[in-house]
């Protein structure tokens, strides 16, 4: 979430909110914020296990099903095998009709 925050942002986000809010109420806010986030976490993974449980399957099976590279991935690592079981060449090229190479191997 807070990913690309360094230590020279971090140290400028404290300082402000020591000017906003002050040294005295600087505390019970950190404690509202922590306590909203971690209603926030449990509402989340209470979703993700109603879902699942609905779905029959685990929210990272279920995100990995929506990914569509995920899906791209499997057919780019089982082209090879295929190219072979139809008889293609090792470098997954089939040739043209008349036994040459659809493009110029040497051009590309």
């Amino acid at each position: 979430m807070l990913t690309d925050v360094g230590p020279m942002k971090m140290i400028s986000l404290v300082i402000i909110a020591i000017l906003l809010f002050g040294p005295d109420r600087l505390p019970e806010l950190i404690q509202n914020v922590a306590g909203f986030l971690r209603g926030a976490r449990e509402l989340s993974d209470r979703a993700k296990r109603e879902i699942g449980a609905e779905l029959g399957v685990s929210a990272e099976e279920f995100r990995r099903a929506l990914d569509p590279g995920e899906g791209l991935r499997d057919a780019a690592a089982d082209a090879p095998r295929r190219a072979a079981a139809r008889g293609a060449p090792a470098e997954g090229v089939a040739p043209a009709r008349d036994g040459r190479p659809r493009f110029d191997p040497d051009a590309t």
